[in-house]
């Protein structure tokens, strides 16, 4: 698992060698949770309506989005470890007192999850999740005082496929698993703005009016994915939405959006490093979540065609996974462990 930041590590992580910097992201093997009970995760709508295969359920062990939403207060430490067949564990035991301080903070089971589950028996989490902040914030100002970014440099978020949840980089145990999506962009009168749970209703997600963020989550569980790099859900997009939660107040939107121009500063030049730096690049040559087609010459000729774009080569230097696909070709292919599902998928 990755070991603890200190600040000695962080500072002048611009000037530490490009070994180092790569190295930092490899450390230990993947695994998955093996008391998770195995589950399947259907689509939200019939199954057959659905082109593309690979979107139309998961059986692995994850958390279901239901209960990736569920507050952890409305069900208790004992609740939540019946909920996740997690071994009981006593009151006062460093894991108890993790749950106990993430009932605290008001999070979801979803999130609490993603922080908790590779996790040694002894950690502190509070204290573990003040020294991650805080150190996370040093290297962000690091790169932004001496402008030298993109280089090994970690995205500020990711989205984990087992909770269903964006959490920050430092969450995520092997950064050498993690897989990045390109998809083209549809027309703006084609998008659709998505408030989310996924990313705590922190902004809207433009997508595609026909894409559905649970049918990307389950293809790229499908395609071997444990932890994936999508810039509309991990990357601060403008905008606002309801909360279902509560509606935050204009100040907060302002606040937001404040934010949001101060962290891509650093995050914009960061993305090219994480297509490079991705053990695969899963590509929607249609649009984000939307099944491949090209069916007229004229498809081609589009300015917002893939193959017209720069973006194509700038975001798939390498390894290249085609989805959206409405049939499964079987030859060409590459075998991907799934550690979430334990098996194989066949197919790129």
């Amino acid at each position: 698992m990755v070991a603890a930041i200190d600040s000695s590590t962080l500072n002048g992580w611009s000037s530490r060698s490009p070994e180092f910097r790569k190295s930092y992201f490899e450390k230990e093997d993947s695994n998955y949770d093996p008391y998770l009970p195995v589950v399947t995760i259907p689509p939200n709508v019939e199954e057959s309506t659905i082109p593309v295969l690979q979107q139309r359920s998961f059986t692995g062990r994850v958390l279901r989005s239901a209960v990736a939403d569920t507050l952890c207060a409305s069900l208790g430490v004992d609740g939540i470890l019946e909920k996740l067949n997690a071994p009981r564990c006593t009151p006062g035991s460093p894991r108890y007192q993790a749950w106990e301080y993430f009932i605290a903070e008001k999070c979801d089971i979803g999130t609490a999850y993603a922080h908790l589950w590779y996790h040694p028996l002894e950690i502190d989490i509070a204290k573990h999740v003040i020294e991650k902040c805080t150190d996370d914030a040093e290297l962000r100002r690091d790169l932004l005082e001496t402008r030298v970014i993109g280089k090994s440099a970690p995205p500020r978020r990711i989205w984990d496929l087992r909770a269903n949840r964006v959490v920050p980089w430092w969450v995520v145990k092997n950064f050498k698993y993690v897989r990045a999506i390109s998809h083209a962009w549809v027309a703006d009168d084609h998008l659709k703005y998505k408030m989310t749970p996924i990313n705590g209703y922190e902004w809207p997600v433009p997508m595609p009016k026909d894409a559905d963020l649970e049918r990307i989550r389950i293809e790229m569980l499908n395609i071997g994915a444990e932890y994936v790099w999508l810039d509309v859900l991990c990357l601060r997009q403008q905008g606002q939405g309801k909360d279902l939660r509560g509606n935050p107040s204009q100040e907060e939107w302002d606040r937001r959006e404040a934010l949001r121009k101060e962290e891509w500063k650093v995050d914009l030049p960061i993305t090219g490093w994480v297509y490079n730096s991705a053990r695969q690049v899963a590509c929607y040559l249609s649009g984000l979540g939307l099944p491949m087609c090209y069916n007229e010459p004229r498809d081609f000729e589009d300015e917002r065609c893939c193959f017209n774009r720069a973006w194509t080569l700038q975001e798939t230097p390498h390894d290249v996974a085609i989805v959206g696909r409405t049939r499964i070709y079987q030859d060409h292919t590459t075998s991907l462990p799934c550690p979430c599902q334990g098996q194989v998928y066949n197919g790129r």
